[in-house]
Protein backbone atom coordinates (compact mmCIF):
# COMPACT_ATOMS: atom_id res chain seq x y z
CA UNK A 1 0.00 0.00 0.00
CA UNK A 2 2.57 2.76 0.97
CA UNK A 3 4.64 1.79 -1.88
CA UNK A 4 1.72 2.47 -4.22
CA UNK A 5 1.01 5.83 -2.71
CA UNK A 6 4.75 6.42 -3.20
CA UNK A 7 4.82 5.57 -7.08
CA UNK A 8 1.64 7.77 -7.28
CA UNK A 9 2.97 10.73 -5.57
CA UNK A 10 5.66 10.43 -7.51
CA UNK A 11 4.38 10.25 -10.81
CA UNK A 12 2.18 13.07 -9.85
CA UNK A 13 5.66 15.28 -8.92
CA UNK A 14 6.53 14.09 -12.52
CA UNK A 15 3.38 15.11 -14.30
CA UNK A 16 3.92 18.45 -12.54
CA UNK A 17 7.54 18.59 -13.73
CA UNK A 18 6.74 17.95 -17.44
CA UNK A 19 4.06 20.77 -17.74
CA UNK A 20 6.50 23.21 -15.49
CA UNK A 21 9.18 22.62 -18.40
CA UNK A 22 6.87 22.30 -21.24
CA UNK A 23 5.28 25.87 -19.64
CA UNK A 24 8.58 27.82 -19.35
CA UNK A 25 9.61 26.19 -23.30
CA UNK A 26 6.74 27.84 -24.10
CA UNK A 27 7.07 30.99 -22.60
CA UNK A 28 10.80 31.47 -23.78
CA UNK A 29 10.14 29.86 -27.41
CA UNK A 30 10.45 33.35 -29.30
CA UNK A 31 13.89 34.39 -27.87
CA UNK A 32 15.10 30.50 -27.83
CA UNK A 33 14.13 30.37 -31.69
CA UNK A 34 15.79 33.38 -33.04
CA UNK A 35 19.06 32.49 -31.27
CA UNK A 36 19.16 29.00 -32.42
CA UNK A 37 18.71 30.97 -35.78
CA UNK A 38 21.15 33.20 -34.99
CA UNK A 39 23.52 30.48 -34.11
CA UNK A 40 22.73 28.35 -37.44
CA UNK A 41 22.99 31.76 -39.53
CA UNK A 42 26.89 32.14 -37.62
CA UNK A 43 27.58 28.59 -38.97
CA UNK A 44 27.09 28.99 -42.25
CA UNK A 45 28.25 32.10 -44.33
CA UNK A 46 25.06 33.65 -44.61
CA UNK A 47 21.54 33.63 -46.30
CA UNK A 48 19.42 36.53 -47.96
CA UNK A 49 16.82 38.13 -45.43
CA UNK A 50 13.64 36.47 -46.71
CA UNK A 51 15.57 32.75 -46.33
CA UNK A 52 17.06 34.14 -42.37
CA UNK A 53 13.16 34.93 -41.75
CA UNK A 54 11.96 31.59 -43.31
CA UNK A 55 14.31 29.61 -40.95
CA UNK A 56 13.72 32.28 -38.06
CA UNK A 57 10.41 31.72 -38.42
CA UNK A 58 10.24 27.52 -38.38
CA UNK A 59 12.54 27.56 -35.61
CA UNK A 60 10.00 29.59 -33.10
CA UNK A 61 7.43 27.25 -34.30
CA UNK A 62 9.05 24.20 -33.20
CA UNK A 63 9.64 25.70 -30.34
CA UNK A 64 6.21 26.87 -29.50
CA UNK A 65 5.36 23.16 -30.59
CA UNK A 66 7.03 21.76 -28.16
CA UNK A 67 6.50 23.65 -25.04
CA UNK A 68 2.91 23.34 -25.86
CA UNK A 69 3.16 18.95 -26.45
CA UNK A 70 5.02 19.09 -23.23
CA UNK A 71 2.67 21.44 -21.28
CA UNK A 72 -0.55 19.47 -22.65
CA UNK A 73 1.02 15.77 -21.92
CA UNK A 74 1.93 17.28 -18.28
CA UNK A 75 -1.12 18.77 -17.47
CA UNK A 76 -3.60 16.06 -19.48
CA UNK A 77 -1.82 13.13 -16.68
CA UNK A 78 -1.62 15.90 -13.83
CA UNK A 79 -5.57 15.56 -14.12
CA UNK A 80 -5.61 11.82 -14.52
CA UNK A 81 -3.72 11.70 -11.47
CA UNK A 82 -5.92 13.87 -9.49
CA UNK A 83 -9.00 11.97 -10.50
CA UNK A 84 -7.12 8.71 -9.39
CA UNK A 85 -6.55 10.20 -6.17
CA UNK A 86 -9.78 11.93 -5.51
CA UNK A 87 -11.39 8.49 -6.45
CA UNK A 88 -9.72 6.50 -4.22
CA UNK A 89 -9.59 8.53 -1.06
Amino acid sequence: MIINNVGRYSFLAFTMIISIFGYFKLQNSVETGKNSARDYLSKIDGMNSVEYSKLTEWFITSEVLLGSVLLLIGLIFFCMCMYRFTKHH
